[in-house]
C-alpha cells in the first residue's frame, strides 16, 4: 500500500505566528505552516505515513527542538509542536548540511529521494529553507515521479506577502501549486507524443486530472475535464493506428477527427491556457488526414518518419500504394465484411505481383482469380503506376530486412532511414497530381 508523505525543509530565521488560510478554506493560527498543514491534509493519515522535515544543524537548533529565548522563556519547536497535535502519522526531522556548494545541492537531494519509496504520494512545502530548495523539491518530484511512480498531491506555499486584512485579523493566504508539477508532468507526456508518438502518458496524465474534476469541479471544470480524458482516448487510438500500421483505420481517419474535434474545444475553453500551443501541435500534425482519403497514407508514412516509426512507415508506404492503385482502377482494395476478404486478397495479391514484375521483366506474371490478368494489363499500360512498380519493388527489399531481422546482408539502420524518406519522396511526387484533385475535392 502506497505512503503519503509530506515534505518540508525548516529555516533558521524567526517564525511568526500568523493564520493561514488554507485552500480548503479553514484557518489556523501558528508560526508554523506545517502545523496548519498537518492538520489540514495529515489528520486522517496512518502511522505508515510520514512528515519529513528536513533541517540543518542551525535550523534543528533554532526551530526544531525546545530552545529558551532572551527572555530565558521556554520556546516550543516545531517537533514539540507536532507531537502535541498527537496525530497518528510519524513526523521525524532528516539532517542535511549547510548549502556552501554545489556539490552540498546533490548531496541534498539523494538524502531526500533516498526518503521516498515507491508509490508514495508526495505533499510538498516550499515556503521556507534556502532559496534553492524549492527548486529542488520541483525538481525531485518529477524525478521520483519517473524512477519511483510517485504523484505529487499538493505543492503548498505560504504567500505572506499576499496577505489580507479579513475582520481585523491578517490572513495569509496558502496556494496549491500543484498545476505546476501537473504541467511539468503534461510537459513529458507532450514531448513522448511529440518526438515518438506514444500518447500512453497522455492517457494515463487525463485519468489521473480528470477524474477528480469530474466529481467535485464546476460545471465548466467538469466539461473541461471531461474533454481532456476524450482527447486522451482519440489520441491513444490514433497513435496506436500509426504503431500497429492499421491502414483502414487510418484511410478512415474517425480517430483522427475526434482528436481535432477535442483540441478545438480545449483550445475555446481556455481554462488551462499553457494547453493551446499543444493542441496547435497535436492539430499540426494531424490537420492533411481527410475523412476516408486514398492518400492519408502518404501523410501517415510522413507521420511515421517524424516519430521513428520505421518498420511501419515502410509497410504503410507499400501497402498504400497497392490500395491506392487499385482504387484507381476501380477494385476492392479493402475487406468490410468477411465475405469480401477473398476478393480484395486476390486483388491485392494480384496488385503486389504485378508491381514486382514490371519491375523485374524476366518473372512471369500468374494471375490469381478472374480479376488478375486484367489488373496485371491496367497496370502495365498506366505511366504513374509503372513509376510506382520500381518505388513498391524497392520497399519489397527494406520491408523484407526490417521484418526478418536483417540476418541476411543487414542494411544499417541509418539505411532504412534515408530509403524510407527518398522513397515517400518519390511516391509524393509521383501522385502530386492525385494529391491537388484529392485537396480540390474536400478529401
Amino acid at each position: 500500500m502506497s505512503r503519503k508523505v509530506l515534505l518540508a525543509f525548516l529555516g533558521t530565521g524567526d517564525y511568526r505566528t500568523c493564520a493561514y488560510k488554507m485552500p480548503s478554506g479553514e484557518i489556523y493560527e501558528t508560526n508554523f505552516l506545517l502545523k496548519a498543514l498537518a492538520l489540514s491534509i495529515c489528520s486522517n493519515w496512518s502511522e505508515n505515513d510520514r512528515i519529513f522535515v528536513f533541517v540543518t544543524g542551525e535550523s534543528k537548533r533554532k526551530n526544531w527542538d525546545n530552545r529558551l529565548n532572551s527572555d530565558g522563556k521556554e520556546v516550543k519547536g516545531l517537533n514539540e509542536i507536532l507531537s502535541e497535535l498527537k496525530l497518528k502519522v510519524v513526523h521525524q526531522e532528516v539532517e542535511i548540511p549547510d548549502v556552501v556548494s554545489e556539490s552540498k545541492i546533490w548531496e541534498i537531494f539523494e538524502i531526500m529521494y533516498n526518503m521516498l519509496c515507491d508509490g508514495d504520494e508526495i505533499y510538498v512545502d516550499i515556503t521556507h529553507g534556502f532559496r534553492a530548495n524549492p527548486m529542488l523539491l520541483m525538481t525531485l518530484v518529477n524525478y521520483s515521479s519517473f524512477l519511483k511512480e510517485t504523484t505529487v498531491k499538493g505543492i503548498f506555499y505560504g504567500a505572506e506577502q499576499a496577505a489580507e486584512e479579513l475582520e481585523g485579523k491578517k490572513i495569509t493566504p496558502v496556494w496549491n501549486l500543484n498545476d505546476i508539477a501537473l504541467l511539468n508532468e503534461w510537459t513529458s507526456a507532450a514531448l513522448e507524443y511529440m518526438n515518438f508518438g506514444d500518447s500512453e502518458r497522455i492517457k494515463k496524465l487525463a485519468e489521473k486530472g480528470a477524474l477528480p474534476g469530474l466529481k467535485q469541479g464546476s460545471k465548466e471544470e467538469k466539461n473541461a475535464a471531461l474533454n481532456v480524458l476524450n482527447l486522451s482516448k482519440a489520441l491513444l487510438k490514433t497513435s496506436r493506428n500509426f504503431a500497429t500500421a492499421r491502414g483502414f483505420a487510418i484511410y478512415r481517419s474517425e480517430s483522427i477527427k475526434e482528436t481535432i474535434h477535442y483540441t478545438g474545444e480545449i483550445r475555446k475553453e481556455n481554462l488551462i491556457p499553457p494547453f493551446s500551443p499543444f493542441m496547435n501541435k497535436i492539430e499540426s500534425k494531424l490537420k492533411d488526414f481527410g475523412s476516408d482519403n486514398i492518400l492519408n497514407f502518404l501523410f501517415a508514412v510522413r507521420y511515421c518518419m517524424q516519430h521513428g516509426l520505421l518498420q511501419q512507415g515502410i509497410t504503410l508506404l507499400q501497402e498504400g500504394i497497392v490500395s491506392f492503385i487499385l482504387n484507381e482502377m476501380g477494385y476492392k482494395w479493402c475487406a468490410k465484411t468477411k465475405e469480401e476478404e477473398n476478393e480484395v486478397k486476390k486483388n491485392r495479391t494480384n496488385t503486389s505481383n504485378s508491381l514486382n514484375i514490371l519491375h523485374n521483366p524476366n518473372e512471369m506474371f500468374k494471375a490469381i482469380g478472374s480479376n488478375g490478368s486484367e489488373i496485371y494489363r491496367k497496370i502495365k499500360e498506366n505511366e504513374t503506376f509503372n513509376k510506382l512498380a520500381r518505388i513498391f519493388s524497392s520497399l519489397s527489399q527494406l520491408r523484407n530486412d526490417i521484418n526478418h531481422g536483417g540476418y541476411v546482408c543487414p542494411r544499417k539502420p541509418e539505411d532504412f532511414v534515408c530509403s524510407l524518406k527518398s522513397l515517400y519522396e518519390e511516391t509524393e511526387k509521383c501522385l502530386e497530381n492525385y494529391y491537388e484533385r484529392s485537396k480540390k475535392s474536400g478529401k
